[in-house]
């Protein structure tokens, strides 16, 4: 396997990944396992250990919807927004404009702008499925070069 296919494999696993923590009622899980059984046999050519850990997180990733509600977006146990585990939220709407959690929305948004990687409108720069989705550009970046 050379260079080229190792970077596409593990821009495939990170597709995956990010697609696999979103909400289930908004993903094909069928067509996500599909398509992981080819990514993880190019996988272990990369990294078997990789691989048997990313077998074993898609045979027991089986979220219902309400599970996944209550763990990552109702007053969540675990939430998905990683600035929310680094920030706090400001206490007012006018200390929201300065807040340090909201510089970092700012950058975010401006390194996914210089990456022309465009961040779904409808969540914030810091969901964890889309930074996943973007660290897929650091491998198209090494196949450029």
């Amino acid at each position: 396997m050379n260079g080229i296919e190792k970077n596409q494999t593990l821009k495939d696993v990170y597709r995956l990944m990010s697609e696999l923590w979103c909400s289930p009622s908004e993903t094909n899980v069928t067509d996500i396992k599909k398509d992981a059984k080819e990514v993880i046999k190019k996988l272990e050519y990369i990294n078997k250990e990789a691989a048997i850990l990313f077998r074993k997180f898609l045979e027991e990733n089986t979220i219902s919807d309400e599970s996944y509600i209550d763990l990552f977006e109702l007053d969540p146990k675990c939430s998905l927004y990683l600035g929310s585990h680094s920030y706090d939220e400001p206490k007012t709407c006018a200390g929201a404009g300065v807040s340090d959690r909201n510089k970092y929305m700012i950058e975010l948004r401006a390194i996914y702008k210089h990456f022309r990687k465009i961040a779904d409108e409808k969540e914030l720069p810091d969901y964890l499925p889309l930074m996943i989705d973007f660290l897929s550009l650091t491998l198209e970046s090494k196949m450029i070069q």
